[in-house]
């Protein structure tokens, strides 16, 4: 199920078209609209920027597997995954990602990083 945390939709119908009418659930995704507003507030707080990550240095190949995809992509999404910190910024994500990356490849596959010289860079993702 995808839910969309944009839109305006009233939580009995998200259930309803779900078949989910647990009360349980309902607290689940109650609890879960809250992650929307701390990292829009985390945003807020950050000075304008933009944030580049690369999956590798110039003049090297990116590598991928056939069944996980880019290493790069795929060690962010397990860095994400394994985010215990309340927020993890985008440059802390792309330091744990590129760890695993030079690991994976013997130092053959160097991602880098653009991103402004300031304590708040932005979010990446919440903690679980």
């Amino acid at each position: 199920m995808v839910l969309d945390t944009c839109s305006g939709i009233e939580n009995d119908l998200i259930l309803e078209s779900a078949g989910l009418e647990s009360r349980a659930y309902l607290n689940k995704f109650e609890s879960a609209k809250n992650y929307r507003k701390i990292y829009e507030d985390e945003i807020d707080n950050c000075p304008n920027q933009q944030v580049v990550l690369y999956s590798s240095s110039i003049s090297e190949s990116s590598n991928d597997d056939s069944e996980l995809g880019g290493y790069f992509a795929y060690s962010l999404l397990k860095v994400v995954n394994n985010n215990t910190q309340n927020i993890l910024n985008s440059k802390e994500a792309y330091y744990y990602a590129k760890i695993i990356v030079q690991k994976q490849t013997n130092n053959e596959q160097n991602p880098q990083c653009k991103c402004i010289k300031s304590d708040h860079i932005l979010p990446f993702s919440l903690g679980n």
